[in-house]
């Protein structure tokens, strides 16, 4: 389970997509009574049914410990803000900017897939998958609304200037916050990548110069130290010791023993 960290706490991505679930149904919940309020029947239908999907998924994923099925969730969220997008574009009009979902969800869903790949192969397939349909149904459903000059006429009500700038207010604020925090949780999980290899590489270092049993710089590091006090102008003495009768040690108290007073010579040279 991939995890990143926020202000301590651990995050992984199955907790991520409860976030988004939440915060999913609390935007549709906005658009319910958007349209609610400018009496918009057939999408404030839909958005309770969206408001019900999302809230009972992240119910259903506060239960589960472990997540199945992690490509379903995925491409069934990015199919409802498709089809919501459509919708909402063809009935209210291009104008409404709700054609901004689609395209703003895409790296999200991109990320998702990534953390949950079987192959780069696989990885790279499902993400063309995706931005091909995006950029189809998009480019189909702006073109059908300009066919018919904005919207699709139908038995809704025209909405006026004002309420279509309250909408496209409102989506441009969700999508900014969308690609904001997409890029804060992005930068939180580089960051932890970033730091995680650096101690990997300090530990591969260290494991690399020092001796596993004493802790003393081996042969390797030697060498180092040599080269530096080489070019140093400074006085150095060096010194070399044996132990006496060290296998004797072994043969007459055992291996464990003679690990033993290993550490206590290493300690003490230290």
């Amino acid at each position: 389970m991939k995890k990143f960290s926020l202000n301590g706490i651990e995050m992984g991505s199955k907790m991520t997509l409860k976030l988004v679930c939440f915060l999913a149904a609390a935007m549709h919940l906005t658009f319910l009574l958007i349209f609610r309020q400018f009496k918009v029947t057939p999408l404030m239908i839909f958005n309770i049914g969206s408001v019900t999907f999302y809230l009972l998924s992240g119910i259903l994923l506060l239960r589960k410990d472990e997540l199945k099925h992690y490509l379903i969730w995925i491409t069934a969220i990015f199919t409802e803000i498709v089809v919501h997008a459509t919708l909402c574009t063809l009935l209210l009009g291009v104008d409404t900017c709700f054609v901004l979902y689609p395209i703003t969800v895409l790296p999200i869903c991109a990320y998702f897939l990534f953390l949950h790949r079987n192959g780069q192969k696989i990885f790279l397939r499902l993400v063309v998958i995706f931005v091909c349909v995006t950029f189809c149904v998009t480019a189909v459903t702006v073109a059908v609304s300009e066919y018919f000059g904005g919207y699709v006429p139908t038995n809704i009500a025209v909405l006026s200037r004002k309420e279509k700038m309250i909408i496209r207010t409102v989506n441009i604020f969700f999508a900014a916050v969308i690609l904001y925090g997409f890029t804060m949780m992005f930068y939180l999980e580089m960051t932890r990548l970033l730091e995680k290899l650096r101690e990997s590489t300090e530990k591969l270092k260290y494991t690399a110069t020092h001796d596993a049993l004493t802790g003393l710089t081996n042969r390797r590091s030697f060498w180092d130290y040599f080269d530096v006090l080489c070019h140093d102008c400074k006085h150095y003495n060096i010194a070399m010791g044996d132990l006496d009768s060290f296998k004797k040690i072994n043969d007459t108290y055992g291996h464990g023993c003679g690990d033993l007073v290993l550490r206590s010579v290493a300690d003490i040279i230290n």
